[in-house]
């Protein structure tokens, strides 16, 4: 019965950084594909992360009304970059959560020139789902709206011969 051998890995890390954006600017040769917007002083969430998560509408996380438009011309070249930082301190993604279990044994065959060794992997045991911000351009209708979404749990089973 002994002999067995089971390795795991998790992964849990805090959410990534959020980088907020506005498009539809012609930024001229050699600017960021990506103008920050103005900061307009609101609460940059609308609380923490939902526990819950509408699977088809998203759900609001970010919120719209903190940021504004930086200003440009008539025929969108911009004239400054926004106030926002780059990346905002304390406003994140999503955490993200994943587990791998591998378990396996290898039985000697004759005489121990050979053997044969059979495995099992699982991939998200638990079956979670990964939750993440679709967009964080301010000029797209679902900005800073968390989905669910990821792949189930799987089972991969091998076998092998060595010699």
């Amino acid at each position: 019965m002994g002999g067995w051998q089971l390795t795991a890995i998790h992964d849990y890390n805090s959410g990534d950084p959020i980088r907020v954006g506005q498009s539809g600017i012609n930024t001229p040769e050699g600017f960021s594909w990506c103008i920050r917007p103005d900061f307009t002083g609101a609460n940059l969430s609308l609380g923490g992360a939902p526990g819950k998560v509408d699977f088809f509408n998203g759900t609001p996380y970010l919120n719209s009304a903190a940021f504004a438009e930086s200003p440009r011309t008539g025929n969108g070249v911009p004239l400054r970059v926004g106030n926002t930082p780059r990346y905002i301190d304390g406003l994140r993604g999503p955490h993200n959560m994943s587990e791998q279990f591998r378990m396996s044994k290898r039985f000697p065959l004759y005489r121990e020139r050979a053997s044969f060794q059979v495995g099992m992997t699982m991939t998200n045991p638990l079956n979670r789902t990964t939750r993440y911000i679709a967009t964080t351009n301010i000029a797209d209708f679902d900005f800073g709206q968390v989905y669910q979404g990821g792949d189930g749990r799987t089972l991969q089973l091998d076998a092998r011969v060595e010699w």
